[in-house]
Protein backbone atom coordinates (compact mmCIF):
# COMPACT_ATOMS: atom_id res chain seq x y z
CA UNK A 1 0.00 0.00 0.00
CA UNK A 2 1.73 3.59 -0.83
CA UNK A 3 2.11 5.92 1.44
CA UNK A 4 0.50 9.59 0.50
CA UNK A 5 2.16 12.56 2.10
CA UNK A 6 0.30 16.52 3.41
CA UNK A 7 1.84 19.02 5.30
CA UNK A 8 2.93 22.27 5.64
CA UNK A 9 5.76 25.13 6.14
CA UNK A 10 4.35 27.99 6.23
CA UNK A 11 0.52 29.39 7.02
CA UNK A 12 0.98 32.44 6.42
CA UNK A 13 -2.52 33.38 5.63
CA UNK A 14 -3.69 32.76 9.10
CA UNK A 15 -7.03 31.66 10.54
CA UNK A 16 -9.90 31.66 8.55
CA UNK A 17 -13.49 30.09 9.94
CA UNK A 18 -15.79 31.39 7.20
CA UNK A 19 -15.06 28.13 5.25
CA UNK A 20 -15.39 24.58 6.00
CA UNK A 21 -11.82 22.78 7.22
CA UNK A 22 -11.95 20.40 3.92
CA UNK A 23 -12.20 23.94 1.67
CA UNK A 24 -9.52 25.95 3.16
CA UNK A 25 -6.33 26.49 1.20
CA UNK A 26 -2.67 25.51 1.88
CA UNK A 27 -1.66 28.44 3.44
CA UNK A 28 -4.53 29.20 6.00
CA UNK A 29 -5.38 26.98 9.15
CA UNK A 30 -9.36 26.19 10.57
CA UNK A 31 -8.19 28.04 14.36
CA UNK A 32 -5.17 29.34 16.08
CA UNK A 33 -5.25 29.58 20.20
CA UNK A 34 -1.91 31.54 21.57
CA UNK A 35 -0.07 31.41 18.43
CA UNK A 36 1.15 34.06 16.20
CA UNK A 37 2.02 33.72 12.16
CA UNK A 38 4.13 36.37 11.89
CA UNK A 39 6.79 36.05 9.39
CA UNK A 40 5.34 33.22 7.79
CA UNK A 41 5.67 31.00 10.32
CA UNK A 42 3.65 29.38 13.08
CA UNK A 43 5.09 29.85 16.98
CA UNK A 44 3.77 30.57 20.27
CA UNK A 45 2.55 33.74 20.97
CA UNK A 46 4.65 36.56 23.00
CA UNK A 47 3.76 36.08 26.76
CA UNK A 48 1.79 38.42 29.16
CA UNK A 49 4.38 39.41 32.38
CA UNK A 50 2.67 40.34 35.50
CA UNK A 51 3.92 43.89 36.99
CA UNK A 52 2.91 43.39 40.68
CA UNK A 53 1.58 46.72 42.28
CA UNK A 54 0.71 47.24 46.12
CA UNK A 55 -2.65 47.98 47.63
CA UNK A 56 -4.91 46.72 44.04
CA UNK A 57 -8.59 46.84 44.63
CA UNK A 58 -11.03 44.10 44.78
CA UNK A 59 -14.46 44.58 43.55
CA UNK A 60 -16.84 44.77 40.63
CA UNK A 61 -14.48 45.90 37.48
CA UNK A 62 -16.40 49.49 35.45
CA UNK A 63 -14.06 49.95 33.05
CA UNK A 64 -10.07 52.06 32.42
CA UNK A 65 -8.50 54.15 30.34
CA UNK A 66 -5.52 55.83 29.76
CA UNK A 67 -4.17 59.02 31.18
CA UNK A 68 -1.51 59.79 28.31
CA UNK A 69 0.59 63.14 30.10
CA UNK A 70 4.34 64.28 29.53
CA UNK A 71 5.82 62.58 32.96
CA UNK A 72 4.27 59.07 32.84
CA UNK A 73 1.21 57.72 31.14
CA UNK A 74 -1.16 56.57 34.06
CA UNK A 75 -3.61 53.81 33.75
CA UNK A 76 -7.09 55.04 35.20
CA UNK A 77 -9.67 52.35 35.88
CA UNK A 78 -12.91 52.28 38.17
CA UNK A 79 -13.78 49.37 40.48
CA UNK A 80 -16.89 49.30 42.58
CA UNK A 81 -17.32 53.33 42.20
CA UNK A 82 -13.73 53.70 43.45
CA UNK A 83 -11.44 55.43 41.03
CA UNK A 84 -7.71 54.21 41.07
CA UNK A 85 -4.92 55.38 38.74
CA UNK A 86 -1.79 53.48 38.19
CA UNK A 87 1.81 55.60 37.46
CA UNK A 88 3.62 53.87 35.18
CA UNK A 89 7.02 55.45 35.54
CA UNK A 90 6.76 54.37 39.43
CA UNK A 91 4.07 51.02 39.19
CA UNK A 92 2.47 52.81 42.00
CA UNK A 93 -1.47 53.22 42.46
CA UNK A 94 -3.19 56.37 42.97
CA UNK A 95 -6.61 56.62 44.72
CA UNK A 96 -8.08 59.44 43.20
CA UNK A 97 -11.65 58.70 45.00
CA UNK A 98 -9.86 59.23 48.27
CA UNK A 99 -9.91 63.18 47.50
CA UNK A 100 -13.16 64.00 46.60
CA UNK A 101 -15.52 60.54 46.89
CA UNK A 102 -16.71 57.78 44.92
CA UNK A 103 -18.90 57.68 42.02
CA UNK A 104 -21.63 54.79 41.25
CA UNK A 105 -20.61 52.00 42.67
CA UNK A 106 -23.78 49.60 41.06
CA UNK A 107 -23.44 50.96 37.47
CA UNK A 108 -21.67 48.52 34.87
CA UNK A 109 -19.26 50.62 33.49
CA UNK A 110 -17.85 54.07 33.60
CA UNK A 111 -17.04 56.43 30.87
CA UNK A 112 -13.49 58.41 30.80
CA UNK A 113 -12.26 61.20 28.27
CA UNK A 114 -9.17 63.25 28.18
CA UNK A 115 -9.35 66.77 26.87
CA UNK A 116 -6.26 68.19 26.93
CA UNK A 117 -4.20 67.93 29.89
CA UNK A 118 -7.34 67.26 32.11
CA UNK A 119 -9.13 63.79 32.69
CA UNK A 120 -12.94 63.27 33.09
CA UNK A 121 -14.72 60.24 34.39
CA UNK A 122 -18.43 59.62 34.21
CA UNK A 123 -20.79 57.64 35.74
CA UNK A 124 -24.22 58.94 33.89
CA UNK A 125 -25.58 59.68 37.62
CA UNK A 126 -23.62 61.71 39.92
CA UNK A 127 -20.92 64.38 39.23
CA UNK A 128 -18.41 63.28 37.30
CA UNK A 129 -14.59 63.28 38.69
CA UNK A 130 -11.57 66.10 36.66
CA UNK A 131 -8.13 64.97 37.27
CA UNK A 132 -5.38 66.77 36.88
CA UNK A 133 -2.00 64.80 36.57
CA UNK A 134 -2.24 63.15 40.89
CA UNK A 135 -5.23 65.41 42.10
CA UNK A 136 -9.14 65.08 41.21
CA UNK A 137 -11.86 67.08 42.22
CA UNK A 138 -15.37 67.26 41.58
CA UNK A 139 -16.55 69.13 38.39
CA UNK A 140 -17.90 72.60 39.44
CA UNK A 141 -21.17 71.96 37.64
CA UNK A 142 -22.16 75.41 38.94
CA UNK A 143 -19.93 77.46 37.17
CA UNK A 144 -20.92 75.24 34.14
CA UNK A 145 -17.88 72.91 33.75
CA UNK A 146 -18.57 69.08 32.51
CA UNK A 147 -22.33 68.51 33.03
CA UNK A 148 -23.36 64.90 33.90
CA UNK A 149 -23.04 62.25 31.10
CA UNK A 150 -22.06 59.18 29.85
CA UNK A 151 -20.57 59.15 26.01
CA UNK A 152 -17.31 61.49 25.70
CA UNK A 153 -15.01 62.48 23.06
CA UNK A 154 -12.56 65.24 22.51
CA UNK A 155 -11.37 66.70 18.97
CA UNK A 156 -11.25 70.19 17.43
CA UNK A 157 -10.32 71.82 20.95
CA UNK A 158 -13.65 71.04 22.43
CA UNK A 159 -14.94 68.33 24.70
CA UNK A 160 -18.41 66.69 23.42
CA UNK A 161 -20.69 64.70 26.01
CA UNK A 162 -23.88 62.89 25.88
CA UNK A 163 -25.64 64.05 28.18
CA UNK A 164 -28.06 62.60 31.31
CA UNK A 165 -30.64 64.88 31.56
CA UNK A 166 -32.12 67.58 29.46
CA UNK A 167 -33.94 70.70 30.92
CA UNK A 168 -33.69 68.54 34.26
CA UNK A 169 -35.81 65.15 32.89
CA UNK A 170 -33.66 62.16 32.04
CA UNK A 171 -33.23 61.63 28.28
CA UNK A 172 -30.80 58.67 28.22
CA UNK A 173 -28.23 58.81 25.72
CA UNK A 174 -29.82 60.25 23.03
CA UNK A 175 -28.22 63.92 23.05
CA UNK A 176 -24.71 65.42 23.59
CA UNK A 177 -23.49 68.65 24.13
CA UNK A 178 -20.48 70.37 22.90
CA UNK A 179 -18.42 72.62 25.50
CA UNK A 180 -16.07 75.50 24.69
CA UNK A 181 -13.29 75.70 22.72
CA UNK A 182 -9.69 75.91 24.73
CA UNK A 183 -7.67 78.63 25.19
CA UNK A 184 -3.57 78.22 24.69
CA UNK A 185 -3.72 80.30 27.80
CA UNK A 186 -6.65 79.34 29.17
CA UNK A 187 -6.66 75.45 28.64
CA UNK A 188 -9.37 75.24 31.93
CA UNK A 189 -11.73 76.68 28.99
CA UNK A 190 -11.91 73.11 27.64
CA UNK A 191 -13.96 71.95 30.83
CA UNK A 192 -16.77 74.83 30.38
CA UNK A 193 -20.00 74.53 28.68
CA UNK A 194 -20.85 77.85 28.45
CA UNK A 195 -21.15 78.30 25.24
CA UNK A 196 -24.15 75.84 24.92
CA UNK A 197 -26.16 78.24 27.00
CA UNK A 198 -25.63 81.76 24.82
CA UNK A 199 -24.24 81.64 21.79
CA UNK A 200 -25.13 80.10 18.10
CA UNK A 201 -24.46 76.74 17.89
CA UNK A 202 -26.08 76.04 21.50
CA UNK A 203 -28.33 73.59 22.73
CA UNK A 204 -28.16 69.84 22.31
CA UNK A 205 -27.26 67.56 19.25
CA UNK A 206 -29.43 64.70 18.44
CA UNK A 207 -29.49 61.46 15.95
CA UNK A 208 -30.66 62.99 12.46
CA UNK A 209 -33.05 59.37 12.91
CA UNK A 210 -34.10 56.61 15.12
CA UNK A 211 -30.98 54.93 15.54
CA UNK A 212 -31.18 54.15 19.14
CA UNK A 213 -28.99 54.90 22.59
CA UNK A 214 -25.44 56.65 21.86
CA UNK A 215 -22.92 54.04 22.79
CA UNK A 216 -19.55 55.41 21.46
CA UNK A 217 -18.12 58.78 20.06
CA UNK A 218 -14.92 59.42 17.89
CA UNK A 219 -13.48 61.34 15.04
CA UNK A 220 -12.63 59.83 11.66
CA UNK A 221 -8.85 60.21 10.70
CA UNK A 222 -7.22 61.49 7.09
CA UNK A 223 -10.35 63.83 6.23
CA UNK A 224 -10.06 66.66 3.97
CA UNK A 225 -9.85 69.33 6.60
CA UNK A 226 -6.91 71.47 7.87
CA UNK A 227 -6.19 69.46 10.82
CA UNK A 228 -6.92 65.65 9.35
CA UNK A 229 -9.27 65.31 11.92
CA UNK A 230 -12.87 65.26 10.41
CA UNK A 231 -16.42 64.53 11.67
CA UNK A 232 -17.45 63.88 14.43
CA UNK A 233 -18.54 60.02 14.12
CA UNK A 234 -21.62 58.93 16.90
CA UNK A 235 -22.08 55.49 16.90
CA UNK A 236 -25.44 54.54 18.13
CA UNK A 237 -27.29 50.78 18.69
CA UNK A 238 -28.75 50.52 15.55
CA UNK A 239 -26.51 52.76 13.00
CA UNK A 240 -23.66 55.46 12.67
CA UNK A 241 -23.83 59.64 12.46
CA UNK A 242 -21.67 61.83 11.01
CA UNK A 243 -21.91 65.33 12.33
CA UNK A 244 -19.63 68.41 10.66
CA UNK A 245 -18.04 70.04 13.81
CA UNK A 246 -15.34 71.01 12.26
CA UNK A 247 -16.45 73.25 10.85
CA UNK A 248 -16.78 76.85 12.42
CA UNK A 249 -19.34 76.94 15.37
CA UNK A 250 -20.72 79.96 14.35
CA UNK A 251 -21.86 78.49 11.26
CA UNK A 252 -23.73 74.89 12.73
CA UNK A 253 -27.03 76.71 12.76
CA UNK A 254 -26.25 77.42 8.66
CA UNK A 255 -25.02 74.18 7.51
CA UNK A 256 -25.87 70.58 7.54
CA UNK A 257 -24.02 69.60 9.94
CA UNK A 258 -25.40 65.75 10.60
CA UNK A 259 -25.74 63.16 8.26
CA UNK A 260 -26.95 59.28 8.87
CA UNK A 261 -23.82 57.04 7.56
CA UNK A 262 -25.13 53.41 8.07
CA UNK A 263 -27.97 52.40 9.12
CA UNK A 264 -28.99 48.74 10.52
CA UNK A 265 -28.33 46.39 13.35
CA UNK A 266 -25.58 45.41 11.91
CA UNK A 267 -23.31 48.15 11.84
CA UNK A 268 -24.48 49.57 15.63
CA UNK A 269 -22.97 48.99 18.44
CA UNK A 270 -23.10 48.90 22.09
CA UNK A 271 -19.24 48.62 22.71
CA UNK A 272 -18.30 52.30 24.70
CA UNK A 273 -14.99 51.40 24.09
CA UNK A 274 -14.17 48.84 21.06
CA UNK A 275 -13.44 51.69 18.87
CA UNK A 276 -10.00 52.24 17.82
CA UNK A 277 -8.32 54.12 15.21
CA UNK A 278 -6.17 52.34 12.73
CA UNK A 279 -3.86 53.90 10.93
CA UNK A 280 -6.50 56.14 9.02
CA UNK A 281 -9.66 54.27 9.67
CA UNK A 282 -11.74 53.38 13.12
CA UNK A 283 -11.83 49.92 13.62
CA UNK A 284 -14.92 49.16 16.05
CA UNK A 285 -16.75 46.15 17.46
CA UNK A 286 -20.22 45.86 16.22
CA UNK A 287 -22.95 43.77 16.27
CA UNK A 288 -22.37 41.17 13.44
CA UNK A 289 -18.54 41.13 14.17
CA UNK A 290 -15.64 43.98 13.99
CA UNK A 291 -16.05 46.68 10.73
CA UNK A 292 -13.44 49.51 9.95
CA UNK A 293 -14.60 52.96 8.85
CA UNK A 294 -12.55 55.19 6.57
CA UNK A 295 -12.57 57.22 3.21
CA UNK A 296 -11.81 55.13 -0.33
CA UNK A 297 -8.70 56.10 -1.41
CA UNK A 298 -10.03 58.08 -4.06
CA UNK A 299 -11.75 60.75 -1.18
CA UNK A 300 -8.48 60.53 0.14
CA UNK A 301 -6.80 61.76 -2.64
CA UNK A 302 -9.00 64.49 -2.98
CA UNK A 303 -11.50 62.95 -5.76
CA UNK A 304 -15.00 61.84 -5.31
CA UNK A 305 -14.90 58.96 -3.07
CA UNK A 306 -16.89 57.50 0.15
CA UNK A 307 -17.11 56.66 3.75
CA UNK A 308 -17.16 53.29 3.99
CA UNK A 309 -18.08 50.48 6.46
CA UNK A 310 -16.74 47.21 5.73
CA UNK A 311 -16.96 43.53 7.88
CA UNK A 312 -13.40 42.71 8.45
CA UNK A 313 -14.11 39.34 11.27
CA UNK A 314 -15.58 36.75 8.96
CA UNK A 315 -12.35 34.45 9.74
CA UNK A 316 -12.99 34.72 13.44
CA UNK A 317 -16.90 34.62 13.33
CA UNK A 318 -17.30 31.56 15.39
CA UNK A 319 -15.36 33.31 18.60
CA UNK A 320 -16.96 36.15 18.54
CA UNK A 321 -20.96 34.77 18.53
CA UNK A 322 -20.43 34.63 22.17
CA UNK A 323 -21.12 37.96 22.94
CA UNK A 324 -24.52 39.58 23.51
CA UNK A 325 -25.58 43.26 23.61
CA UNK A 326 -24.70 43.67 27.21
CA UNK A 327 -21.44 42.06 27.10
CA UNK A 328 -20.00 44.27 24.64
CA UNK A 329 -20.63 47.40 26.84
CA UNK A 330 -17.73 45.96 28.87
CA UNK A 331 -15.88 45.23 25.08
CA UNK A 332 -12.38 47.13 24.98
CA UNK A 333 -9.54 47.29 21.70
CA UNK A 334 -6.01 48.45 21.60
CA UNK A 335 -3.61 48.40 18.54
CA UNK A 336 -0.25 47.72 19.02
CA UNK A 337 2.71 46.69 17.43
CA UNK A 338 0.73 46.50 14.17
CA UNK A 339 -1.93 44.10 15.81
CA UNK A 340 -5.54 44.48 17.11
CA UNK A 341 -6.78 42.82 20.20
CA UNK A 342 -10.45 42.51 21.06
CA UNK A 343 -11.71 40.85 24.08
CA UNK A 344 -13.98 38.08 23.62
CA UNK A 345 -16.08 35.42 25.07
CA UNK A 346 -17.38 37.10 28.20
CA UNK A 347 -17.64 34.94 30.97
CA UNK A 348 -20.40 36.06 33.94
CA UNK A 349 -19.33 36.12 37.98
CA UNK A 350 -20.95 38.40 40.69
CA UNK A 351 -18.83 40.45 40.40
CA UNK A 352 -19.84 41.54 37.21
CA UNK A 353 -18.13 40.09 33.55
CA UNK A 354 -14.24 39.30 32.59
CA UNK A 355 -13.42 38.17 28.92
CA UNK A 356 -11.73 34.75 28.58
CA UNK A 357 -9.62 35.40 25.35
CA UNK A 358 -8.38 37.99 22.94
CA UNK A 359 -9.44 37.74 18.83
CA UNK A 360 -5.71 39.36 17.49
CA UNK A 361 -5.51 40.75 14.03
CA UNK A 362 -2.31 41.66 12.62
CA UNK A 363 -1.74 44.07 10.14
CA UNK A 364 1.90 43.45 9.29
CA UNK A 365 1.85 40.11 7.65
CA UNK A 366 4.73 38.83 5.54
CA UNK A 367 4.53 40.89 2.82
CA UNK A 368 5.40 40.21 -0.96
CA UNK A 369 7.51 42.36 -3.80
CA UNK A 370 6.98 45.36 -1.58
CA UNK A 371 2.79 44.69 -1.88
CA UNK A 372 0.71 44.13 1.30
CA UNK A 373 -0.36 40.93 2.68
CA UNK A 374 -3.30 42.22 3.97
CA UNK A 375 -4.70 42.04 7.76
CA UNK A 376 -4.31 38.33 8.73
CA UNK A 377 -6.19 36.96 11.88
CA UNK A 378 -3.50 35.53 14.48
CA UNK A 379 -6.85 33.63 16.43
CA UNK A 380 -7.26 33.91 19.36
CA UNK A 381 -5.02 34.63 22.28
CA UNK A 382 -6.03 33.05 26.23
CA UNK A 383 -4.58 32.70 29.48
CA UNK A 384 -5.81 35.69 31.63
CA UNK A 385 -9.04 36.65 33.17
CA UNK A 386 -9.04 40.06 30.41
CA UNK A 387 -11.06 43.09 32.17
CA UNK A 388 -10.02 45.51 29.95
CA UNK A 389 -7.14 45.79 27.28
CA UNK A 390 -4.89 49.55 26.54
CA UNK A 391 -1.83 50.53 24.88
CA UNK A 392 0.56 53.09 27.05
CA UNK A 393 3.88 54.28 27.10
CA UNK A 394 6.66 53.00 29.81
CA UNK A 395 10.36 54.89 29.68
CA UNK A 396 9.17 55.62 26.30
CA UNK A 397 8.39 52.69 24.55
CA UNK A 398 4.92 51.34 24.20
CA UNK A 399 3.14 48.59 25.68
CA UNK A 400 0.08 46.41 25.54
CA UNK A 401 -1.74 46.66 28.94
CA UNK A 402 -3.74 44.15 30.46
CA UNK A 403 -6.05 44.81 33.68
CA UNK A 404 -7.44 41.02 34.35
CA UNK A 405 -9.04 39.45 37.21
CA UNK A 406 -7.18 37.49 40.08
CA UNK A 407 -8.67 35.11 42.81
CA UNK A 408 -11.39 36.56 44.66
CA UNK A 409 -11.29 39.27 41.98
CA UNK A 410 -8.59 41.46 42.58
CA UNK A 411 -7.24 43.34 39.87
CA UNK A 412 -3.81 42.28 38.19
CA UNK A 413 -1.76 43.99 35.88
CA UNK A 414 0.50 42.22 32.67
CA UNK A 415 1.99 43.43 29.88
CA UNK A 416 3.00 41.93 26.90
CA UNK A 417 6.97 42.59 25.86
CA UNK A 418 9.00 42.52 23.33
CA UNK A 419 9.24 38.65 22.99
CA UNK A 420 12.34 37.58 25.22
CA UNK A 421 10.29 36.42 28.11
CA UNK A 422 8.87 33.02 27.35
CA UNK A 423 6.45 32.18 30.36
CA UNK A 424 3.44 33.51 31.30
CA UNK A 425 3.59 35.53 34.67
CA UNK A 426 6.92 34.20 34.95
CA UNK A 427 5.67 30.42 35.41
CA UNK A 428 3.22 29.17 33.63
CA UNK A 429 3.93 27.89 29.55
CA UNK A 430 0.76 28.67 27.47
CA UNK A 431 -1.01 26.04 25.52
CA UNK A 432 -0.54 26.90 22.08
CA UNK A 433 -2.83 25.44 19.14
CA UNK A 434 -3.05 24.99 15.25
CA UNK A 435 -6.16 23.20 13.67
CA UNK A 436 -4.99 22.28 10.42
CA UNK A 437 -7.32 22.34 7.14
CA UNK A 438 -8.69 19.00 6.44
CA UNK A 439 -6.27 17.22 4.52
CA UNK A 440 -7.49 14.66 1.23
CA UNK A 441 -3.94 13.05 0.75
CA UNK A 442 -4.81 13.45 -2.94
CA UNK A 443 -3.12 16.42 -4.40
CA UNK A 444 -4.95 19.05 -2.61
CA UNK A 445 -8.03 17.89 -3.67
CA UNK A 446 -10.68 16.97 -1.42
CA UNK A 447 -10.49 13.04 -0.07
CA UNK A 448 -12.49 10.36 -2.36
CA UNK A 449 -10.29 7.41 -1.12
CA UNK A 450 -9.92 5.26 1.91
CA UNK A 451 -6.51 6.12 4.15
CA UNK A 452 -5.00 5.10 7.10
CA UNK A 453 -3.60 7.47 9.35
CA UNK A 454 -0.15 6.41 10.25
CA UNK A 455 2.12 9.00 11.97
CA UNK A 456 3.10 13.00 12.22
CA UNK A 457 5.90 14.16 11.58
CA UNK A 458 7.00 17.69 13.09
CA UNK A 459 10.22 20.15 13.26
CA UNK A 460 10.40 22.51 16.16
CA UNK A 461 13.00 25.36 16.42
CA UNK A 462 13.03 28.46 19.09
CA UNK A 463 12.46 25.94 21.81
CA UNK A 464 12.82 28.02 25.02
CA UNK A 465 12.60 26.63 28.26
CA UNK A 466 10.42 23.19 28.67
CA UNK A 467 8.32 22.18 25.18
CA UNK A 468 5.63 19.48 25.51
CA UNK A 469 4.47 18.87 21.82
CA UNK A 470 1.03 16.44 21.45
CA UNK A 471 -0.58 15.65 17.89
CA UNK A 472 -4.24 15.20 17.73
CA UNK A 473 -6.48 14.15 14.72
CA UNK A 474 -10.25 13.29 13.35
CA UNK A 475 -11.49 11.78 10.02
CA UNK A 476 -13.89 13.29 7.96
CA UNK A 477 -17.22 14.44 10.27
CA UNK A 478 -15.82 13.20 13.21
CA UNK A 479 -16.70 15.33 15.73
CA UNK A 480 -13.92 14.41 18.72
CA UNK A 481 -10.02 14.53 18.38
CA UNK A 482 -7.85 11.05 19.13
CA UNK A 483 -4.48 11.67 20.51
CA UNK A 484 -1.13 10.63 19.03
CA UNK A 485 1.94 9.87 21.43
CA UNK A 486 3.04 13.01 23.22
CA UNK A 487 6.66 14.40 23.35
CA UNK A 488 8.95 16.38 25.76
CA UNK A 489 12.00 18.69 25.07
CA UNK A 490 14.00 20.93 27.60
CA UNK A 491 16.11 23.97 26.76
CA UNK A 492 17.72 24.93 29.84
CA UNK A 493 17.25 28.76 29.25
CA UNK A 494 20.63 30.15 31.95
CA UNK A 495 22.40 32.74 31.71
CA UNK A 496 23.74 32.16 27.77
CA UNK A 497 21.61 29.83 27.44
CA UNK A 498 20.18 29.54 23.15
CA UNK A 499 17.08 28.15 22.01
CA UNK A 500 17.05 24.76 20.78
CA UNK A 501 15.78 22.67 17.92
CA UNK A 502 14.15 19.23 17.67
CA UNK A 503 13.98 17.99 13.89
CA UNK A 504 11.27 15.34 12.61
CA UNK A 505 10.05 14.49 16.07
CA UNK A 506 6.78 11.33 15.08
CA UNK A 507 3.62 11.32 16.41
CA UNK A 508 2.03 8.11 16.12
CA UNK A 509 -1.97 6.95 17.34
CA UNK A 510 -2.69 6.09 20.52
CA UNK A 511 -4.71 2.75 20.22
CA UNK A 512 -7.88 1.36 21.70
CA UNK A 513 -10.32 4.41 19.95
CA UNK A 514 -13.86 3.61 18.32
CA UNK A 515 -16.56 5.53 16.41
CA UNK A 516 -19.34 4.59 18.27
CA UNK A 517 -21.32 5.38 15.93
CA UNK A 518 -20.08 2.67 13.41
CA UNK A 519 -17.94 0.74 15.02
CA UNK A 520 -15.09 1.84 12.69
CA UNK A 521 -11.17 2.80 13.92
CA UNK A 522 -10.97 5.99 13.30
CA UNK A 523 -7.41 6.38 11.65
CA UNK A 524 -9.30 5.21 8.74
CA UNK A 525 -10.58 8.31 7.06
CA UNK A 526 -11.43 10.15 3.51
CA UNK A 527 -9.51 13.23 5.01
CA UNK A 528 -7.96 13.86 8.11
CA UNK A 529 -7.65 17.25 10.73
CA UNK A 530 -4.93 17.86 12.74
CA UNK A 531 -4.54 19.52 15.82
CA UNK A 532 -0.94 20.25 16.95
CA UNK A 533 -0.48 21.32 20.55
CA UNK A 534 3.11 22.81 22.30
CA UNK A 535 3.07 23.28 25.97
CA UNK A 536 5.90 26.31 26.10
CA UNK A 537 7.37 28.19 23.09
CA UNK A 538 8.25 26.59 20.15
CA UNK A 539 8.11 27.51 16.45
CA UNK A 540 6.71 24.75 13.97
CA UNK A 541 9.01 24.71 10.97
CA UNK A 542 7.96 21.73 9.24
CA UNK A 543 5.06 19.60 9.53
CA UNK A 544 4.27 16.09 7.07
CA UNK A 545 1.36 13.96 7.79
CA UNK A 546 1.93 10.12 6.45
CA UNK A 547 -0.74 8.10 5.43
CA UNK A 548 -1.58 4.76 3.94
CA UNK A 549 -3.51 4.70 0.41
CA UNK A 550 -5.75 2.30 0.88
CA UNK A 551 -8.24 2.17 -2.27
CA UNK A 552 -10.76 -0.12 -0.39
CA UNK A 553 -14.62 -0.24 -1.61
CA UNK A 554 -16.58 -0.04 1.42
CA UNK A 555 -20.18 -0.11 1.96
CA UNK A 556 -20.47 1.29 4.96
CA UNK A 557 -24.02 0.76 4.81
CA UNK A 558 -23.59 -2.05 6.73
CA UNK A 559 -22.24 -0.13 9.39
CA UNK A 560 -24.28 2.10 9.92
CA UNK A 561 -26.61 2.12 13.40
CA UNK A 562 -30.67 2.89 12.94
CA UNK A 563 -30.67 3.80 16.19
CA UNK A 564 -29.28 7.27 16.74
CA UNK A 565 -25.88 7.48 19.05
CA UNK A 566 -24.96 10.20 21.58
CA UNK A 567 -21.09 10.67 21.18
CA UNK A 568 -19.62 10.95 24.88
CA UNK A 569 -16.43 12.58 24.97
CA UNK A 570 -14.85 9.46 26.64
CA UNK A 571 -11.69 6.66 26.08
CA UNK A 572 -13.43 5.19 23.58
CA UNK A 573 -14.52 7.72 21.08
CA UNK A 574 -12.24 10.95 21.62
CA UNK A 575 -11.54 13.58 23.44
CA UNK A 576 -12.89 17.28 23.40
CA UNK A 577 -10.57 20.12 23.26
CA UNK A 578 -11.13 23.14 25.74
CA UNK A 579 -9.16 26.15 23.93
CA UNK A 580 -9.94 28.38 26.74
CA UNK A 581 -9.13 26.25 29.60
CA UNK A 582 -5.72 27.29 29.90
CA UNK A 583 -5.49 29.95 32.72
CA UNK A 584 -1.78 31.47 34.28
CA UNK A 585 -1.24 30.65 37.65
CA UNK A 586 -1.84 33.52 40.53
Amino acid sequence: MPEVVEGFVSLIGGMKQDLDPVLLPNTQYAKGVNVTSRKGLIKTRPNFIEIPIVGMPTGKFQGAAVYHLEDADRIVFAVAGHIWGINLSTMTIIDYSIQCGNLSATVDRMYFCQPDKYFVVQDGVTCPLVLDTETARLADQANSEVPTGTVMAYGHGRLFIVISKLNGADVGRRFFVAGDIIYPTATARVLKFTETDYLSGGGAFSLPNELGFIESMDFIRNAQSGSGLGPLIVFAQKGCSAFNVNASRSTWQDIDISQVLFMGRQVGTFATQGVVPVNSDLLYRSRDGIRTMGYSSAATSGELGVLANNPISTEVEDELAYDTDADMSMVSSAVFDNRVYITTRPEATARGRYFKGLVVADASPVAEGGRSAGVIWDGIWTGLRFLSVLVANYSGQEALYSLAEGAGGLCRLFYLPDGSEYTDGGTSRPVARVYTRSYGFEGGNVGSIWKRFKWAEVSFSDIKGQMDANVYFRPDGYPLWIPCTSGVCEATMTAGGFPQVRRRIRFTPVDGYADNSTGQNPVFGLDFQFCIEITGHARLDKVRFIADDFRLDVNLGCLMSPIAVKLVASSSTGVELDDFDYEVTP
